[in-house]
């Protein structure tokens, strides 16, 4: 993720000919030659609407991993894009959710508190991880991901985010003609100026907190991103590597969440959660416009595609181009990167009576297995 990241893509996403291209139907983009390459579930029930689910590879092995999670009370999305590695990511995919659901039960109510709960649990269990492998695979400790996930319970949203990964409400405007763009997450990337600042804030006898390195503010000359679940290299002493030695004074990245609850109320029409490798493409309204103008049937492969098609034209090829061109694992990181887009639309107030399974649907697998939302039984609070 980090390598090929760029404060241009600021620009770009801003210029007049993007633009243009954005105001387009995107309805056959992504039924387009080589689009085999996206795995995707076009369109499923989950307990309050239906939701659409889709992720391409661009790294030699796919560092994004994600899981939509169908209870008959609640739905669960979770995003957590890797770096360094894909074994942080999917410790938080395999992880996370069970911390949250044993927390929910023992506590008997969702919150705020509890969220931070459980992704405290599962940087925590990754740092025993760590101790454990370090001997054996000493660059363990330099393995993160970003964390985005998202619960929906008794009308409520729910979400906690680490990284750049994005949660965009789709909203549906007074007079009902309009659906705006509510990015209801914080982007923590050290090229956004406000989060240098508060890095050099809590940093102020570190003047090599921040570092510009071929363009681009990265954490201690390293990584771009402000906050995340693993790279202890950069938060624990124990873990900085004896043969490149770094002077940390104090932890250089952070493990606390944003975190943010949302009433879901009858102007709420969709969220969509995503990877950065669409929002280095198109910006959250763009995002919300191509949603609301097609269909419902794949919109996430859409996203996708349209993504894909931008980061191609902004290095000169054609779309169709790229599967050709860049077949191997890894060919395509030097177009875009690791894409996940989960839409979930919002349609009942209730939870669906027809709702047959409980499951856990991973982007790249085929088959779904048993969701642990199913073990959310009894009288549990909101708040």
């Amino acid at each position: 993720m980090e390598a090929y990241k760029s404060v241009k893509k600021i620009v770009e996403t801003s210029s007049v000919a993007h633009k243009r291209r954005m105001g387009k139907n995107f309805s056959n983009v992504a039924n387009r030659i080589g689009n085999d390459v996206i795995w995707s579930k076009d369109l499923e029930p989950h307990a309050f609407g239906e939701y659409s689910f889709a992720a391409v590879q661009a790294n030699t092995r796919m560092e994004d991993y994600s899981q939509v999670d169908v209870g008959r009370r609640a739905t669960f999305v979770g995003v957590y894009d890797g770096h360094s590695g894909d074994a942080a990511a999917n410790h938080v995919r395999d992880t996370l959710l069970g911390h949250f659901v044993r927390r929910i039960q023992a506590q008997r109510s969702v919150s705020e508190r509890i969220l931070k709960g459980a992704i405290s649990d599962t940087e925590d269990a990754w740092i025993d991880l760590a101790r454990d492998a370090r001997a054996q695979r000493p660059d363990v400790t330099r393995v993160g991901s970003c964390c985005l996930v998202g619960l929906i319970w008794n009308g409520m949203l729910y979400v906690g985010n680490l990284g750049d990964s994005r949660a965009v409400i789709g909203r549906l405007t007074g007079n009902g003609n309009k659906v705006i763009a509510d990015q209801i997450t914080e982007d923590h990337n050290a090229n956004l100026d406000e989060v240098r600042e508060e890095l050099k804030k809590q940093n102020k006898d570190d003047p090599e907190i921040v570092v510009k390195v071929n363009g681009v503010w990265r954490v201690k000359g390293l990584i771009q991103i402000s906050r995340s679940i693993g790279d202890l290299h950069l938060k624990m002493q124990e873990f900085v590597n004896a043969n490149q030695p770094m002077h940390m004074i104090r932890p250089a990245l952070s493990d606390e969440p944003f975190l943010t609850t949302r009433i879901l109320g009858r102007d709420t029409r969709f969220v969509v959660f995503a990877s950065d490798g669409l929002w280095e493409n198109m910006t959250s309204q763009e995002a919300v416009d191509i949603v609301n103008k097609h269909p419902r049937a794949g919109i996430a492969k859409t996203l996708v595609a349209v993504a894909m098609r931008e980061a191609a034209i902004q290095k000169g090829l054609k779309y169709d181009n790229l599967p050709n061109r860049y077949q191997q694992p890894g060919d395509r990181r030097l177009i875009h990167d690791d894409i996940t887009v989960a839409v979930l639309f919002l349609d009942n107030g209730r939870p669906r009576a027809d709702l047959e399974q409980e499951v856990s649907v991973k982007a790249m697998a085929n088959e779904s297995t048993p969701s642990e939302l199913r073990m959310l039984g009894g009288e549990i609070r909101s708040g």
